[in-house]
C-alpha cells in the first residue's frame, strides 16, 4: 500500500540493438517521468525472426514503474527503438522492500 492507495509494481523489459539505444529508451522514459529507473546490460539472444534462427548481442533493459504507465512506456519505447517489433514485456512484482512502491509512486507522479 502507498497512502491510501494500492499501487501495481511492474518491470518491464526490452531488448535493443545497441547501449547507446538502450541508454536512450531509458533516458526517455525517465525523463517523461514514467519509470523511476532504468537498467540495462549486454546479452546474448538466440531467436527465430522471419524463419531464421539469429543470435546476436543485445542490450537488455529493465525499467522500474507502475502498472498504469505500460502503454505510454510502450509509446516511448517505439519512438526510440530501431526494431520493426520490439520485445516488450511487463511482469508484476507480488513482494518488494520498505519503501520500494513509495520511491516508485513518487519518482512517476507527474511534476505540479
Amino acid at each position: 500500500m502507498t497512502g491510501d492507495h494500492a499501487a501495481t509494481v511492474i518491470d518491464v523489459t526490452v531488448t535493443c540493438g545497441s547501449a547507446d539505444e538502450a541508454r536512450a529508451v531509458i533516458r526517455a522514459v525517465v525523463d517523461a517521468r514514467l519509470a523511476a529507473c532504468g537498467q540495462t546490460w549486454p546479452i546474448t539472444s538466440c531467436y527465430r525472426w522471419r524463419g531464421d534462427v539469429a543470435v546476436e548481442g543485445e542490450h537488455l533493459v529493465l525499467l522500474k514503474t507502475l502498472a498504469d504507465h505500460f502503454d505510454a512506456i510502450c509509446a516511448v519505447i517505439r519512438a526510440h527503438h530501431s526494431y520493426e517489433l520490439p520485445a516488450i514485456a511487463a511482469v508484476p512484482l507480488s513482494h518488494h522492500g520498505p519503501g520500494y512502491v513509495d520511491w516508485i509512486v513518487e519518482s512517476t507522479r507527474p511534476r505540479a
